[in-house]
């Protein structure tokens, strides 16, 4: 008999010696004997043209398959951008000092998450008092007597707190939408509010028996035309300042309740507003990154200070009261301080990993508290630019500043584990924001597994033991798995998640019941460390890395020796992981690339297949060693992490390399989303940087020049449409946007106009109104591509600003023509896939 022809796109990555002939008759005889490519037959009647290479050369490939399988794989297009977020269970976004600096609060979480607000002892750093709130804090204020403490959330509630008697004084339903400024007037009989509704209302500082009744209300001041984000007593309490997203700042007489003048000639909005000491100024921080001082008495500019060149919003300004300097946040979590009145840099301090959102000074200006996206609050000497201390949350929502040793994702991407430098581990709950904390035995657990049902986790690493927690309930103490003699390595579930393998330094491999912690077999693969273990996804095989080999163990007849060793030829084999729905397997090698093995002839119950015989593919561009891989959930796609500080996204169809993802910093682990919409990597100084991608919709090819995209309805149930980014394939390429007109849309916020869906920037978005003028679905865009094209795909990006996916479309339409008075029938209409809700 003949032997079995190699499929013709899986090329074996050693052969170098093979005739020309003698391979295009056997791609010929693969064509018509039909032979499967990955688990499908191949249906394209053209002959791949294959380039050889030697054994130490990448293959270099010229390939052409079905062309709608290419038009999927090449239309997964991520932004160059990532979304940086720290892995802190919960963000500070305000953070004050009272004005004898004897105590400090915080605003704990953002909109989407459960928050609270914390009071300290500055002292003695111990928290004194916590209040817990179905959404974040936004806004805080101490009186001037320091004796109380407001905050203001964002489900539109405030609520007073009696400093030294840690108690709650009152807490109400304040406005009609989330609470963003709150300040006392000088003399602490009033207290004022703005709020996301539009509106600055006044309190009266009189405090009721019933705390559910709240402050009485004085006035509501309504002009904005805006969301309110910050505002101000004037220092003799006669005149309030309110700003925000409208970019002007309205000067109110608080006695007789009118609008008395407006700034208006802001180039930004207006997200934080302070009073000097003296009365004198105003200081005011921009969303375009700067600072500037206004005078009182006529609104004049007196000084315009650049608080980022990096494009970072400045987020909160503060005066120290009794010294002549001014401190600002901004968004690339930098706090600098100023000399006034020339407003003249003096410190500047790189205070938080990610966006610092909160600053304020004592009297004397010699400290500063800070708070940020890393979820800390900080407090600093400013003459030696150095940390005096962290001010801790409760036990349970504090989160660890230690080093990620090790990472793994749920199958189904509900949550992830991470184990640090200080023994401890974190599961986070992505969706809800929480975090569970375990305790393991030892520090560096270096090998992190969940069973597939999430019901199990282990981790392994610097001993012996493996521990075992059932994380499905109530968390106890681990199960200990013993049996090693030297350091578990490496741990992994089988697919039905009833055992669990550790492999170890000795190069063995150990088996466990996961009911019961009963040790089963030994495995042995050999004498070097073994570093990386997987279960095949249909639970037949096993798979170890055995310095350059990868030994296979076949589960369903499970032995002592591999059923087979798959030989490597480029030097120890670090990683590996296979296919969700695949019959693939791949595996790093030292010399910074990835082999890919198509395992579709190994039969669990069959004859062994010659190792040598395996189709494999090299693939080669990562410039320093692979760290981590990562499938897509249908297999189409591989991811890479490397310490080259890249991210690559490869097609597991052709070896393709499809696109190269900057990340800054080496990655612990990558994972796909569900729907391959978004690709995430965790760094090992906790960072979590999230692409977000468009996988296109496939139609059948139709000319035209014009485009009509129609929301039929949003993911929310809101009335309006959001779109950041539409882009359209021909032959399986996106055609570029540089000649698209708009012809029309049905709606547009004046200041996010249709223009903004197809300027090549993701962060920005055409948005139907919002606010006033408010239309319902549907929607439509109807766009000119400056030409004639034959389309076959399309690509929408939704929004990727804080507020999620409000405005994302949900059903769709989308028309092609030549006629925009008369499209005809759509070429594609359905759902597109849920947005992921940034953090």
């Amino acid at each position: 008999m003949c032997p079995m022809p190699r499929n013709p796109q899986f090329q074996n990555a050693e052969s170098g010696g093979s005739k020309p002939w003698f391979v295009i008759l056997l791609v010929l005889l693969g064509l018509v004997a039909g032979f499967p490519v990955l688990g499908q037959s191949v249906k394209t009647k053209s002959t791949p043209t294959i380039t050889q290479s030697s054994k130490d050369q990448a293959v270099k490939e010229k390939l052409k398959p079905a062309a709608a399988a290419i038009r999927v794989e090449e239309s997964l297009d991520f932004a160059a951008k990532p979304e940086v977020s720290l892995l802190s269970p919960l963000l500070i976004y305000s953070a004050i000092l009272s004005n004898d600096g004897a105590w400090a609060a915080a605003g704990v979480s953002d909109w989407t998450k459960p928050g609270e607000l914390i009071l300290w002892d500055v002292a003695t750093r111990q928290v004194k008092y916590q209040l817990a709130f179905k959404q974040g804090v936004r806004a805080l204020a101490f009186s001037p007597d320091n004796r109380l403490l407001a905050a203001g959330t964002y489900t539109n509630e405030v609520v007073l707190v009696d400093v030294a008697k840690s108690t709650l004084l009152a807490r109400w339903t304040a406005h009609a939408g989330g609470v963003n400024g709150l300040a006392f007037s000088p003399n602490g009989k009033l207290l004022a509010s703005a709020s996301v509704d539009r509106t600055v209302k006044l309190w009266d500082v009189i405090l009721s028996s019933k705390p559910t009744e709240g402050l009485p209300l004085r006035a509501t001041l309504s002009g904005h035309t805006d969301m309110i984000f910050t505002l101000g007593f004037a220092l003799d309490g006669k005149t309030l300042y309110s700003a925000g997203k409208d970019q002007k700042v309205f000067l109110w007489n608080v006695e007789t309740r009118q609008l008395t003048t407006v700034w208006e000639d802001f180039q930004s909005v207006i997200e934080s507003l302070a009073v000097s000491p003296d009365g004198n100024s105003v200081a005011l921080g921009l969303w375009n990154g700067t600072v500037e001082l206004r005078n009182t008495m006529d609104g004049s500019v007196s000084a315009k200070l650049n608080h980022s060149t990096k494009g970072s919003f400045t987020t909160s300004v503060r005066f120290a009261k009794s010294s002549p300097i001014l401190a600002s946040a901004a968004a690339d979590g930098v706090i600098k301080i100023w000399e006034l009145p020339e407003g003249r840099p003096v410190t500047e301090i790189a205070a938080h990993q990610g966006p610092a959102f909160a600053c304020a000074l004592t009297a004397d200006g010699s400290r500063l508290l800070s708070g940020g996206f890393d979820g800390q609050v900080y407090l600093w000497d400013l003459k030696t630019k150095k940390r005096l201390f962290q001010l801790q949350q409760s036990e349970e929502k504090s989160e660890t500043n230690a080093a990620i040793m090790a990472m793994t994702w749920a199958r189904d991407r509900s949550l992830f584990v991470t184990s640090h430098a200080d023994g401890s581990i974190r599961v986070r709950l992505p969706k809800t924001g929480r975090t569970l904390k375990l305790i393991a035995q030892s520090i560096n657990r270096n090998s992190l597994a969940l069973s597939p049902d999430n019901k199990f986790l282990a981790a392994a690493g610097q001993d012996p033991v493996v521990s075992l927690w059932d994380i499905s309930g109530e968390i106890g103490q681990p199960v200990l798995l013993k049996g090693h003699t030297t350091p578990a390595t490496s741990v992994v579930f089988t697919i039905d998640g009833k055992r669990v393998f550790a492999g170890a330094a000795d190069g063995s491999v150990r088996e466990w019941k996961t009911t019961n912690g009963i040790a089963g077999l030994v495995l042995e693969a050999g004498k070097e460390p073994v570093l990386s273990l997987d279960c095949a996804a249909d639970g037949n095989w096993l798979a170890a890395t055995q310095g350059a080999d990868i030994p296979l163990w076949n589960l369903s007849q499970l032995e002592r020796r591999p059923w087979l060793t798959l030989p490597g030829q480029h030097g120890p084999v670090s990683i590996l992981a296979f296919a969700p729905n695949q019959p693939l397997l791949a595996s790093t090698t030292d010399d910074n690339r990835i082999l890919l093995w198509n395992l579709a002839r190994l039969k669990p119950a069959g004859a062994k297949v010659s190792a040598d015989n395996i189709d494999r593919r090299l693939l080669s561009g990562h410039e320093g060693t692979v760290t981590c891989l990562s499938y897509s959930m249908g297999g189409k796609w591989l991811a890479s992490g490397s310490q080259d500080r890249t991210v690559r996204l490869w097609s597991t169809d052709t070896g393709r390399l499809l696109q190269v993802l900057k990340a800054d910093s080496s990655s612990q682990s990558v994972a796909f989303g569900t729907d391959a919409s978004t690709l995430s990597a965790v760094a090992r100084e906790k960072a979590l940087r999230t692409w977000r991608g468009s996988p296109s919709i496939s139609f059948a090819p139709k000319e035209g020049r014009y485009i009509k995209l129609k929301s039929l309805s949003e993911v929310t149930g809101g009335p309006c449409a959001v779109v950041a980014e539409i882009r359209v394939l021909e032959d399986g390429a996106f055609i570029s946007n540089q000649d698209w007109k708009l012809v029309s849309v049905d709606a547009a916020d004046a200041k996010l106009p249709g223009t903004l869906a197809f300027d090549g920037r993701p962060e920005t978005h055409w948005h139907t109104p919002y606010q006033s003028d408010v239309v319902l679905q549907p929607h439509h865009i109807v766009i000119d591509l400056g030409k004639t094209y034959r389309l076959s795909g399309l690509s929408v990006l939704h929004r990727s600003d804080i507020w999620g996916p409000n405005g994302s479309i949900k059903d769709y339409e989308f028309y092609v023509g030549n006629d925009v008075q008369d499209f005809g029938r759509p070429v594609s209409k359905g759902q597109f896939a849920a947005p992921v809700l940034k953090k």
